[in-house]
């Protein structure tokens, strides 16, 4: 996600505030929320322009302050730093724990807890990379996802001043030095992002401090005089001109950038964003007044501009514990980790043509997306995985598939009055707290939780992604896939386990034991399993190692997304059409019946 973490209204001390900066801010964190909202495909790149903001503003406060005293006071420095930017971020946790408490699903609230010293520490994103929390692929669990990016910067304040400090003594020969270094350090942190971000998932290479530093050292250029002096011989009419086309190249590379995997974004594409972004800083620094700069420092960017450290540290956590979509934005916990009706108290709701019934089984027993697969029977009650007793229609009583038991009415759901006041609350909080005005930071794209194993892809030709259990319920696990493969060759993998390796890492199997086989035969857009188990004897986390392995297998034709592909079930010793299932972004199998009105 975004960081806003460390980026100031004042360029330096004594000189004029710049308010087309506080605009560029204002539009960068639009662009963050507008992405994590899924309206904007390519927003993440805001990140970038933040790091750039960030690493141009604090190199000029360090260069002003050894130009009048030629001496830092790095204990001051962080003192500052930390009196500007800890007590929100402390409010933040604090509250972001208290409310996952009150409305969180269980695998939320232990993601929480896990991240919750990382994110106290500024070290986020190294314990996401460790840990191999995919960040494109991740699930809607993590509510400190977003603090991966605070951390790069937090690691940039401790880092730089001491390089200003070693190299920026001297006057005019300083500023030079530290250009120079700055330079050469962004071309290394390009080479080291080139090197990761070949890799199938390239969570290192966007969230390492190493790969993203390039962005700040630009923006540290920028802030040196020979950079500001440049800028400064440039003619108006010029400037406003390069202005105009830069800022408009920015705006373009947020709608046109079709999410991670556009061409070139890991091989240069992201150090052209945050070059046109060091520039258009430099040049608006030098020419506030122009069109452009005018156009950008209008109140309302401006004002989004000042208050983007607050939206930003809360937007996140708000989407996430959303119970339902709001004017097509929020809901993202429902969506990504399980019935958000369960953990928001809209446990009932109404079978067509029946009567009330409710979503069966405690929500601590089980995995993310319980409450939202089921089967529907002819009463328009929905069953996937697990056993319970329901009446049929001649009155006698059958075993049913219970942890999964969810009546609708055309997919809709009932919002009572209390979760209208929880979300009010929610909003008003976050309004609130942003109306407050918080320094500026910079932040990231979505990295709301992942995998507990990594190793994700979309390439489904050269991987395959065998799901197993975990404690946020089926996570994928990548396995080289060999020429040829398709699904069957994906089940096999699953049922031989998970590797010793993968053991170490949490990997267990939801799936019974024995030499039993699964086979499956793919189709256009869809994979055809054939089960030696009726379904009401597996619990829902063995189905939905099942039926996710089979759609992100290769060898699909029709060349579809996993998310599209459907899996038709076929149960042992039981005549009649199959089950139509799909897997959704969270690694839970949900009937098409239900899965479809929310695409």
């Amino acid at each position: 996600m975004l960081s806003f973490a460390g980026t100031h209204r004042r360029q330096s001390p004594g000189r004029a505030h710049i308010g087309p900066l506080d605009g560029l801010r204002g539009l960068a964190v639009a662009a963050v929320l507008l992405f994590h909202a899924g309206y904007l495909s390519g927003g993440f790149l805001g990140v970038d322009l933040f790091f750039v903001l960030s690493g141009f503003l604090i190199t000029g406060l360090l260069l002003a302050e050894l130009d009048r005293s030629g001496r830092l006071d790095l204990a001051g420095f962080w003192a500052r730093r930390a009196r500007r930017l800890l007590p929100a971020l402390a409010f933040v946790g604090v509250a972001t724990l208290l409310l996952a408490w009150a409305f969180a699903t269980p695998p939320m609230l232990r993601a929480v807890l896990q991240d919750a010293p990382w994110a106290a520490a500024q070290a986020a994103n190294w314990h996401y990379i460790a840990e191999q929390i995919g960040y494109w692929d991740a699930a809607g669990t993590r509510l400190f996802a977003h603090l991966w990016s605070i951390g790069v910067e937090w690691q940039f304040y401790l880092l730089w001043p001491l390089v200003v400090l070693a190299a920026g003594r001297g006057g005019a020969g300083g500023h030079r030095q530290v250009a120079a270094v700055a330079a050469v350090g962004a071309l290394v942190s390009l080479v080291l992002m080139v090197r990761y971000g070949d890799a199938v998932d390239t969570t290192r290479a966007y969230e390492g401090t190493d790969t993203r530093a390039f962005s700040l050292l630009l923006g540290a250029v920028a802030a040196t005089a020979p950079a500001r002096d440049l800028a400064g011989r440039v003619p108006r009419a010029a400037a406003d001109a390069v202005c105009a086309v830069l800022l408009g190249g920015l705006v373009l590379s947020w709608t046109l950038t079709a999410g991670e995997k556009a061409p070139g974004l890991f091989q240069g594409g992201m150090f052209a964003h945050s070059l046109a972004s060091a520039v258009l800083i430099a040049l608006l620094a030098a020419v506030p007044g122009g069109l452009v700069g005018r156009a950008v420092g209008a109140v309302l960017p401006r004002r989004l501009g000042e208050v983007s450290y607050s939206l930003y540290l809360w937007h996140w956590p708000i989407f996430l514990l959303l119970p339902q979509k709001v004017l097509g934005v929020g809901g993202l916990g429902a969506r990504r980790s399980g019935d958000r009706a369960v953990a928001a108290g809209c446990d009932t709701v109404e079978a067509a043509g029946g009567g009330p019934g409710t979503v069966a089984g405690p929500m601590g027993d089980r995995p993310p997306g319980a409450g939202r697969a089921g089967r529907r029977d002819h009463r328009g009650r929905g069953h996937l995985g697990g056993d319970s007793s329901a009446e049929s229609g001649s009155g006698h009583r059958r075993r049913e598939p219970a942890g999964l038991t969810m009546t609708t009415r055309a997919g809709r759901r009932r919002v009572g009055g209390t979760q209208l006041i929880r979300l009010v609350a929610m909003l008003a909080a976050v309004l609130a707290v942003a109306a407050c005005g918080t320094e500026v930071r910079a932040t990231g794209p979505m990295a709301a939780g992942a995998p507990a194993t990594g190793g994700l892809t979309t390439d489904r030709s050269r991987q395959l992604r065998v799901y197993f259990r975990t404690p946020y319920g089926s996570w994928p696990a990548a396995r080289p896939a060999r020429p040829g493969a398709g699904p069957q060759q994906a089940l096999d993998a699953l049922l031989a386990g998970p590797t010793a390796a993968e053991r170490a890492r949490g990997l267990t199997t939801a799936l019974p034991g024995g030499s039993r086989q699964v086979r499956a035969r793919a189709a256009r857009g869809a994979v055809d399993l054939y089960l030696p188990w009726v379904v009401s004897e597996l619990d829902h986390t063995a189905v939905s190692q099942l039926v996710c392995t089979a759609a992100a297998a290769p060898g699909v034709p029709g060349g579809r997304a996993q998310a599209d592909v459907v899996v038709r079930v076929f149960e042992s010793g039981i005549a009649g059409p199959a089950w139509p299932v799909t897997c959704d972004e969270t690694g839970s199998a949900v009937p098409l019946d239900v899965a479809t009105p929310s695409r």
